[in-house]
């Protein structure tokens, strides 16, 4: 009556699993049909086949911005013609990321800074809320807090 139930008692997988599965052959259909079409058409050796978890890692990959063209295409390849294992393509996937951050690190001391303001905010926000409602601070604390949100909104 659900997908749920149907990846369950049908075919035994859960549905975390199952999704994953359709979103894999999904990307491979949109963005390598190529590849599918070749895999229908010629045998080929079980070593090079790409685990679903080394196709979901090349779907995620695809849309992570910190990575160029080349790199994502050495990735590609890795995983669609030598069927690297999941572990092996998430290992090569961070030392990729690393690497741009080690070449940048200005970019990455302000990503960071732009996190740390963020989660800051968040608090001073849930702060201001609760303060609201409890009363117990005068309203110029609140006030106080509210000008300090935007001051550090501007810094984002």
């Amino acid at each position: 009556s659900t997908f749920d139930v149907y990846t369950v008692k049908e075919i035994g997988i859960r549905k975390q699993t199952a999704l994953k599965l359709l979103k894999s052959y999904y990307f491979l259909e949109k963005e390598n049909p190529d590849y599918l079409e070749k895999d229908r058409n010629e045998e080929r050796e079980t070593s090079t086949v790409p685990t679903y978890e080394s196709v979901n890692l090349l779907r995620l990959a695809s849309k992570n911005k910190e990575l160029d063209k080349v790199d994502y295409n050495s990735i590609k390849k890795k995983v669609l013609q030598d069927g690297r294992d999941a572990s092996e393509v998430k290992r090569d996937l961070t030392q990729l990321v690393r690497s741009r951050e080690e070449l940048l690190p200005e970019e990455a001391w302000q990503k960071k800074r732009v996190s740390q303001i963020k989660r800051i905010l968040s608090l001073l926000k849930t702060l201001k809320t609760e303060l609201k409602v409890t009363k117990i601070l005068p309203a110029k604390v609140v006030g106080d807090i509210e000008k300090l949100i935007l001051t550090l909104e501007t810094e984002i």
